[in-house]
């Protein structure tokens, strides 16, 4: 956790020293929508575990992406179904580029905000994933 919030004050002091006109509270919104996307993954994974509410979903995917034949995958099924429901740690990624598409005003700093902000949520991800499995 120390070093996704110091990772996340380098980057946005780095950010905030070259773009001045960011606004002061910029540390603690990016903070928060770490915060978002790591509860968000986790939410959404537990509840697509076996025996829970939405365990249809990811059964659904899974069998949308994989064949029914072994054979039959590639490591592009896998590569596909991970970072949706399969992976804790993956997850940030592509939840992580949508919930930042939505909440953050675009500009050229988003492109080096967003993988800032995933791979601060993964490891928050894998943090609070370690505290509950």
């Amino acid at each position: 956790m120390v070093l996704t919030c110091a990772g996340v004050h380098v980057f946005t002091f780095l950010i905030h020293h070259k773009h001045k006109h960011m606004s002061t509270c910029a540390h603690e919104h990016i903070l928060q929508i770490v915060l978002i996307i790591s509860l968000f993954c986790n939410g959404l994974y537990i509840i697509t575990r076996p025996g829970m509410l939405f365990e249809f979903l990811d059964r659904w995917l899974y069998q949308l992406i994989f064949p029914k034949r072994s054979q039959d995958i590639k490591p592009f099924h896998t590569q596909l179904y991970k970072p949706i429901l399969g992976c804790i740690k993956c997850m940030a990624s592509v939840w992580g580029i949508f919930i930042c598409l939505v909440m953050l005003k675009f500009s050229p700093a988003l492109l080096f905000q967003i993988p800032v902000i995933c791979i601060c949520a993964s490891a928050l991800n894998a943090i609070l994933f370690q505290l509950y499995e």
